[in-house]
């Protein structure tokens, strides 16, 4: 049985108005088009409109040759603090499905990023934040886990002392059945 959870003030009935002078523009949501969970996203203004594309390089990983499994000591306390909490991602381990960092933002973000790719899973393991996306915004503390869907568009600000565990997956990220 589908149900409906309405928040803010949106029209009566879906892709409906209720008046012409304060039309609404609508953004479907979703994971897998119009299988699974979706929401639709009412906007003042046109959702679609780009007012500026920057490229971003992607970070080539080098695997440094080493295909042996052998037992690591990662002494994350010891790396600096380095960018904001995209450009500043290091990543200690990976493969063709999934990334596994650390990061330790030396600047707080001045835009919004949108991971076109992949699924984001966040760990605050020191610090305060606020995450704000399209869906709203929220505090976050250390111990706190923050879930983040593809496609999502967000922004976060945070103490000084900020540090976070991250995944990017390009699998989907989900609680096991039995919970």
């Amino acid at each position: 049985m589908v149900y409906y959870v309405k928040q803010g003030k949106v029209p009566r009935y879906r892709h409906t108005y209720d008046d012409r002078k304060n039309l609404l523009r609508e953004e479907l949501f979703g994971e897998e088009s119009f299988d699974g969970l979706y929401s639709l996203l009412y906007h003042r203004n046109e959702p679609t409109r780009v007012l500026d594309i920057v490229e971003e390089t992607k970070k080539e990983l080098d695997p440094s040759g080493e295909k042996k499994m052998i037992h690591r000591h990662l002494k994350t306390s010891l790396l600096s603090r380095k960018g904001d909490l995209v450009s500043g991602r290091r990543y200690l381990f990976y493969n063709d499905r999934i990334r596994i960092g650390l990061v330790k933002p030396a600047a707080s973000m001045t835009r919004y990023f949108r991971h076109a790719l992949c699924e984001q899973l966040f760990f605050l393991h020191r610090g305060r934040a606020t995450f704000s996306s399209i869906f709203g915004s929220m505090q976050i503390e250390t111990g706190d886990y923050l879930y983040v869907p593809k496609g999502t568009t967000w922004t976060m600000k945070g103490s000084d002392d900020l540090e976070l565990l991250f995944m990017e997956s390009k699998d989907r990220i989900d609680l096991p059945v039995r919970y």
